[in-house]
This record gives structure tokens, C-alpha cells and sequence, in this order.
């Protein structure tokens, strides 16, 4: 039995440095004019603040429909109020990972709240709407739940994890092995449901039962935009994610775990709490830090290698860091050094380990040129028109909704446009960070649309370099030109670029809202993805081709990356009716073959899938034909809009 006295004090001390930190982090997330996270941290946001007008938006793998869902009331009231929404994640994480060292019996359990909201990672994301906050209180609760004998709350947390953080469910295999330990079976039976229910949401929503694969945005390779690195990558930032004192005491914390499973195995058994500490504590701390190191080392999953990742785990690692402490006072007990004063030094150096990021955050290098380009825009009077951007942080801070046409729109994330979509009169900003990248989508091309006028570039004062190694500079466009039979939706636009290389840009776009010969006895105005126009296929088409060519007649010497996609709709998708979209390269019985079916789509937009498929042509000789087409597999008639190529190729002369 707990004596009622000592937890009250305990509960006093605990509530106290809730408060203490609560105020801080509230000064200073008001205060701060920057975040931590990019566009992720902008995106979650827009996502639970407009979910009310597109309930569609709760179901955004990207936005993690958890996170979203418990958002809404705080986004509604702007993103300085979203930022509360993570503060008071990481307080409640905070509280329940106090009351789980309490109920592990240990001695001074308010120590673990600073060891987890003053761990620098943990810290740093209170200020910003990111959803490793959220992953974090659902493992702690869960954690918690188990330890207090809460099996069925323990158990759905579990299950629903994965909606926090996709990659959560990493953690499930620890919790299994500790219901068998304990003999709870039948909890195992919950851990489906999460999935299973939104599994059934997206079946309801957009046909499709397995959407959670089908529609996984990670399931693609990006180590060619967002490389790869070392394997002990998160081990070796340690100072930046739990500092070095919470680092050095949760290795002592997992040693002496350790020490005591084997030393009581031939007393206890494995049925011992140091058992399903290390069980459930370590390993789903291990199993998390152990994906995400692979991913990142293996290029997988989109992996950018950021370390705010493991602030999901950082209740489980404090746990680890207070049981190395709780060892070491023990021990310091017996010189006759009351545990009070290396609690207090401890204390001291968790606040200086904080010192490796800087409070109140400051606009990034990137934000300071949006914000440059937004009074650019304001100072010129340009508010009133269409607004089309590549950077999420310019339409926040013009207050402009994404989702409304009457504003404009982002040209990628949320739906993926080309500039031929863009309205006569209506500004397009480009950026060098999500133009090229996420974008696909070069200056150079751009710059050689008649279309476009460019009205202004805004460069920083210093210069440097983004993803991909570009040069950042923002570019402000008009759109000049309304006639699309001025600007053909089938364009093929070439420019160069000198530098080290020289690089030329091949931008093919098929929009069907024009004329097009070879095309126009298909064409139909039954439906369109965005204008009233698209390409409808039936029984009697089966290939639709979009090029054929040999590599030798588009350059000498030449090497590069072709990327394509199309939007394509139908009444029913399925393994005997669908449209695959195919890259072919090489000739005779030597040949690539790339391809990506509407049964593996990517994203859905009011029943249109998106398709996109990239292929590396280093490898391809002079004489190897190139062929993009589409497939249709199948007797129900389907319909096909907005068909994009782009060709980058570097020279290798």
C-alpha cells in the first residue's frame, strides 16, 4: 500500500512542475513567429481546420485522421491555438507517465515529468502542431492502461495508434508477447479494431476496403529526393532528442533492467515487472527508433531522417532514464547523499541540455522569403486574386483556403495541379524547395510558358540551398493568357540551363479542354477532374498512347528521370477493371518495363485516382525506344484527364 500522505506530496510536486512548464511553453508558443516541422506542421493544421467543410480531409493518411480529429476545436481558432493542442498532449503524457512510474512502485515518480516535457525533441514540439505528441500520449496511456490493469483501454489505444502515427503499429508485436505473459489473451483480439473500423470508414467513403494500403502515401521510394544515411543515424542525435543526461541514464536504466530480469529469472520467472518493463517499455522504444533508423539508412517510406520522429517514444525513454536514476540515488544513498540534491542537479542539467535549440523559435530562412512574398503581394494590392502556390506557409499567412476555388489553390499536397490549370489573371508562386521536388516541376518550364508573366523574384539576402540542392528564391507569375488554344494543353516546352551541367527540360501536359487531334473522337464533357472535359475510354480502346520515341531523338549522350501521372475515374475499379499506366524502355527481349495500376493508387479526389510512376533512364542506349501509355483493362468505360510528363535530363557531355 501507498502511503496516502506521500502520494499526496507527490501529486503536489508533479502538478507543480505541470504548471511550471504549462506557462512556459504557453509564453513562449505565443511569442514564437516560428515552428518546428515545415509544411508537416502547416498541413496538419489546415487539415483539422477546414475538416468541418471536407469531412473527406479526417481520412488524410498524411494528416493522421487522429490527430486531425482531436484538432478541430483548436485549429478553428487559428494556428497560435493549435499549437495549444500539443501542449496539452505532452502535459497529459507528462501526468500519465508520472502515474505509471507510480504504479511501478518507484520513489520520487515526479522526477519523470521534467525527464519528459524538458527532454530538448519533446520540448521543442509543445510549440508546434506535430503528431508525434499525439503518438506519444496514446503509447504512454496505453503503457499506463496495461501497468494499472486497464486491459481493454490498453488495448484500443493500441489498435488506434497507428491513426496518430502510421508507422506506430511497429509497437504492437511488444504488447502481444505482454498480454501472453499476463495470460490475457482475449485483449489480443482488440488490437483490429482501429483498422478495421477505418477500414470500413474508407470502403464507405471511397470503395475501397484495403485504402489504408491502396491509398498509403509512403509506400513509395524517396530516396531519390530525400536521400538516405547512417543506420545508427537517431543514436548518434541523441544530444538533440534526449540530451546527453536523460541519454546516459536510460542506458544505465536499461542495464540495470536488465541486471535484475536475469538476476531473478531462477526466482521470479520471466513473470517479474522487470519482465514487462523491458518488454514494453524498451521494446516499443526500440522497435520505433529501429524502423525509422532502417528506413532512413534503406531510403524507404519517404524518410527524411528527422529526428523529431523519436519524440513519440520520449515518455518510454524517460521511464528508462528514471530507473537509471532511481539506481544511481540508491546507491549515493548508502554515502549518505540525500536523494534531493541529485534530483536538483539533474533538474539543472536536463534545463541546459535544452540549450541546443533556440526559444522563442524563429522563422526559418525559407519562411522569412514567404513572408517577404506575401507583403509583396499585399503591398502590390494582388490579395483579391486567385492564389496558386507551391508552399503551404504562403497560403497561411494570406488566410487563403486551400480547398476553395474562389481562392486558388496549392498545386500540390492536397490535389496535384499543372500551371496549364492555372486561371487567366491569377498569380502562381513558385518556390526552389517544393516546385522542383514535390512539385515535379522545373523553373526553366516556367520561364518558357508564354502564359505566364513573371511579375517578381524575391531571393534572401543570403543565399542557400534546399532539397535538392537548389538555390532558394521564390517567383511571383501572372497568368496572362486565358485561350488555351494559345498555350496548348499538349505543350512540349525545352530550355537550358548552364552550370556544371547542362539540363533540359521536356513538360508534356494533357488536359482535353482544347483541341486535341489525335484524341478529340474520345473526348467527352460527361465529367472532368477540374474542367469539364475529359479522355473516355470503352470496350474499344484499350491502349491510349501518350509517347513513342527512341532516346537518340531526344538528345545525344543523354542520361535523366521521367516522371508521369494521370488522373483516371471510373464506377467501379477493381483486379478486371482498371487502367495501368506504363513506362517502357529498351528493345527486342532487352527491355524495363514499369508500371502502376488504379487498383494501387496513390490518392483519391471526389472518385478520381490519382496514378504516378517515375523511371531512371541513365541506364537506356541511344536506340532504346521510350513508350508512355495507358492500359484499360476491362469492360466498364472510364475516363482520363489531366496526363503530365515530365523528362529532366542531365548532360553528360
Amino acid at each position: 500500500m501507498i502511503n496516502k500522505k506521500y502520494t499526496f506530496s507527490n501529486n503536489t510536486i508533479a502538478l507543480f512542475f505541470l504548471a511550471i512548464i504549462a506557462i512556459a511553453a504557453g509564453y513562449l508558443a505565443i511569442i514564437s513567429k516560428g515552428y518546428e516541422g515545415g509544411a508537416d506542421t502547416l498541413g496538419h493544421y489546415i487539415i483539422s481546420r477546414y475538416a468541418l467543410q471536407k469531412p473527406v480531409l479526417l481520412l488524410s493518411i498524411w494528416g493522421r485522421p487522429i490527430f486531425s480529429l482531436f484538432g478541430i476545436p483548436f485549429a478553428l481558432l487559428g494556428f497560435t491555438a493549435m499549437k495549444f493542442y500539443t501542449i496539452l498532449a505532452g502535459l497529459l503524457s507528462g501526468w500519465l507517465t508520472y502515474l505509471t512510474v507510480r504504479r511501478l512502485g518507484y520513489s520520487q515518480p515526479w522526477l519523470v515529468i521534467p525527464m519528459v516535457l524538458l527532454a530538448p525533441i519533446y520540448f521543442l514540439l509543445l510549440l508546434s502542431p506535430l503528431t508525434e505528441t499525439i503518438m506519444a500520449l496514446m503509447l504512454i496511456a496505453a503503457i499506463w492502461a496495461f501497468f494499472d490493469k486497464r486491459y481493454i483501454l490498453a488495448a484500443l489505444l493500441i489498435s488506434f495508434i497507428p491513426f496518430a502515427r502510421f508507422e506506430a503499429f511497429v509497437v504492437f508485436p511488444p504488447f502481444i508477447i505482454a498480454f501472453i505473459l499476463r495470460r490475457e489473451y482475449k485483449y489480443i483480439l482488440l488490437l483490429p479494431v482501429g483498422y478495421l473500423l477505418f477500414s470500413f470508414i474508407g470502403w464507405v467513403v471511397f470503395g475501397d476496403f484495403l485504402w489504408l494500403i491502396n491509398l498509403n502515401p509512403y509506400q513509395t521510394e524517396g530516396s531519390g529526393i530525400y536521400g538516405k544515411g547512417e543506420l545508427l543515424h537517431f543514436i548518434s542525435k541523441t544530444p538533440f532528442i534526449q540530451g546527453i543526461p536523460l541519454g546516459v541514464l536510460s542506458l544505465v536504466g536499461i542495464l540495470f533492467l536488465m541486471y535484475r530480469f536475469f538476476r531473478q529469472l531462477k526466482t521470479e520467472g520471466i513473470k517479474s515487472k522487470e519482465t514487462e518493463m523491458l518488454i514494453l517499455i524498451l521494446g516499443s522504444t526500440l522497435a520505433y527508433y529501429a524502423a525509422h533508423s532502417y528506413a532512413w539508412y534503406a531510403g524507404k517510406g519517404n524518410s527524411l531522417g528527422l529526428i523529431r520522429m523519436m519524440a513519440a517514444v520520449i515518455p518510454g525513454t524517460a521511464i528508462l532514464s528514471f530507473v537509471g536514476f532511481s539506481f544511481l540515488t540508491e546507491c549515493l544513498r548508502k554515502i549518505k547523499i540525500p536523494p534531493v540534491i541529485p534530483a536538483i542537479i539533474l533538474i539543472g542539467l536536463i534545463v541546459r541540455s535544452n540549450d541546443v535549440y533556440k526559444y522563442p523559435i524563429k522563422e526559418s530562412q525559407e519562411e522569412r522569403v514567404m513572408t517577404e512574398t506575401a507583403n509583396w503581394i499585399k503591398v502590390n494590392k494582388l490579395v483579391n486574386k486567385k492564389l496558386y502556390y507551391y508552399n503551404i506557409y504562403l497560403g497561411t499567412l494570406l488566410n487563403e483556403n486551400p480547398f476553395s476555388d474562389a481562392d486558388g489553390s496549392m498545386m500540390i499536397h492536397f490535389r496535384t495541379l499543372r500551371p496549364d490549370s492555372v486561371p487567366e489573371g491569377a498569380l502562381l508562386v513558385w518556390d526552389a524547395h517544393f516546385g522542383p521536388n514535390e512539385g515535379y516541376m522545373p523553373l526553366e518550364t516556367l520561364l518558357k510558358d508564354e502564359s505566364l508573366k513573371l511579375l517578381k523574384i524575391i531571393k534572401p539576402k543570403e543565399p542557400f540551398n534546399v532539397l535538392g540542392n537548389n538555390t532558394y528564391e521564390v517567383c511571383i507569375f501572372i497568368k496572362t493568357i486565358a485561350d488555351k488554344n494559345n498555350v496548348p494543353s499538349n505543350y512540349i516546352t525545352y530550355s537550358r540551363r548552364y552550370n556544371n551541367n547542362e539540363a533540359i527540360i521536356l513538360s508534356r501536359f494533357l488536359g482535353f479542354e482544347s483541341s486535341e487531334p489525335k484524341f478529340d473522337k474520345w473526348i467527352t464533357d460527361e465529367t472532368g477532374f477540374q474542367g469539364k472535359r475529359s479522355l473516355k475510354t470503352n470496350t474499344n480502346i484499350e491502349f491510349v498512347g501518350i509517347l513513342n520515341t527512341k532516346m537518340n531523338e531526344l538528345g545525344e549522350n543523354l542520361s535523366g528521370h521521367l516522371h508521369a501521372s494521370v488522373w483516371v475515374k471510373s464506377s467501379s475499379f477493381n483486379a478486371k477493371n482498371r487502367i495501368i499506366l506504363v513506362i517502357h524502355t529498351g528493345q527486342g527481349d532487352r527491355f524495363n518495363y514499369k508500371s502502376v495500376s488504379s487498383d494501387q493508387v496513390k490518392t483519391q479526389d471526389n472518385g478520381w485516382r490519382f496514378l504516378e510512376l517515375s523511371a531512371d533512364l541513365s541506364e537506356s542506349l541511344p536506340n532504346d525506344e521510350l513508350k508512355v501509355y495507358l492500359w484499360k483493362i476491362g469492360p466498364e468505360p472510364a475516363y482520363i484527364d489531366n496526363f503530365s510528363l515530365d523528362f529532366s535530363i542531365n548532360s553528360t557531355k
